[in-house]
C-alpha cells in the first residue's frame, strides 16, 4: 500500500511520502508558511534554486562512474538517482521555457521522452545514457 500513487495524474506522488507530510504538518515541522510557498511554485526557504546545464550532468554522471564508460550501474542510480534526476529536471526545465521551434529543445525532446516513458532502472539507466550521449554529441 506504501508504494501506491495517491494523487490522480502523479506518477510520484506516494502514500508514504504523504504519510510523512503529515505527520511533519502534526509536529509542525512543516509550518503554514513553507506549506503555502510550496503551493505559490515559490522555493518556502528564500534560496534560489540551482540551475544545471548539460556540462553539469556529464561531470556528476562522469563523478559517479569513475570517468571513462559513463554507464551507471544499478547500484550507482540507487545511491545517486535523487541527485542525477535534479540535475536532468532543472536542465529540461530550461530547455522546455524556451520557442517550442528552437533547435536544441527539439534536440533534447527524445531524450525527455526516453526518461519519461523508462518504467524500470535498466530503462532509467539507458534513458540517461542517451541523455549524457546526446550531450556529449551536441
Amino acid at each position: 500500500m506504501a508504494n501506491k500513487t495517491v494523487i490522480e495524474g502523479s506518477d510520484n506522488v506516494k502514500a508514504s511520502q504523504l504519510k510523512e507530510l503529515f505527520r511533519q504538518i502534526d509536529e509542525k515541522t512543516i509550518t503554514g508558511s513553507i506549506l503555502q510557498a510550496v503551493l505559490d511554485n515559490k522555493n518556502p526557504f528564500g534560496v534560489d534554486t540551482p540551475t544545471f546545464v548539460g556540462k553539469d550532468i556529464l561531470n556528476l554522471v562522469y563523478l559517479i562512474t569513475g570517468g571513462g564508460d559513463p554507464t551507471l550501474t544499478k547500484q550507482q542510480l540507487w545511491d545517486w538517482k535523487n541527485l542525477i534526476m535534479c540535475e536532468i529536471s532543472s536542465m529540461r526545465n530550461i530547455y522546455e521555457k524556451r520557442n517550442p521551434e528552437d533547435n536544441m529543445r527539439i534536440y533534447y525532446q527524445e531524450c525527455w521522452e526516453e526518461i519519461d516513458k523508462a518504467k524500470d532502472d535498466d530503462a532509467l539507466i539507458k534513458a540517461i545514457g542517451y541523455l549524457v550521449l546526446s550531450i556529449q554529441h551536441c
